[in-house]
């Protein structure tokens, strides 16, 4: 994993970069093999001192997300949450391929167990 962090004063407010890259071993959707997946993640932070209300004007341009932060504000909590929010939603390999149907009564189908719970008579619907 390697990160980036700048920080930086606007006006009476202040600021926090976070640039986050890491390779993660994931799950890939298609064969269940393992795939690593560069992760990449960046945000600007509104640094909210607390008891101050976080702004909800300008929210819409998405530009930054206002936390509240102490002392004892822990960055690389930050860090991973945009690591955690940039993660793919179905990780692939770039050359898997979809899973081919085996023909009628091959056993070695994962699903071939399931063949001797139909009950007879039960119709398919």
């Amino acid at each position: 994993m390697a990160y980036e962090l700048h920080g930086f004063r606007q006006g009476d407010k202040s600021y926090l970069d976070i640039h986050a890259t890491a390779v993660l071993p994931m799950t890939c959707q298609r064969c269940l093999g393992e795939v690593a997946c560069t992760v990449e993640g960046s945000a600007r932070l509104l640094l909210v001192p607390p008891g101050e209300a976080l702004p909800d004007d300008g929210l819409e341009e998405d530009d930054f997300d206002p936390v509240h932060v102490w002392r004892d504000f822990n960055v690389l909590d930050a860090v991973e949450e945009e690591l955690l929010l940039a993660l793919p939603l179905a990780p692939t390999h770039d050359d898997c391929r979809m899973p081919v149907a085996r023909e009628n009564g091959d056993d070695s189908s994962p699903f071939a167990v399931l063949k001797g719970l139909r009950t007879p008579g039960a119709r398919n619907t």
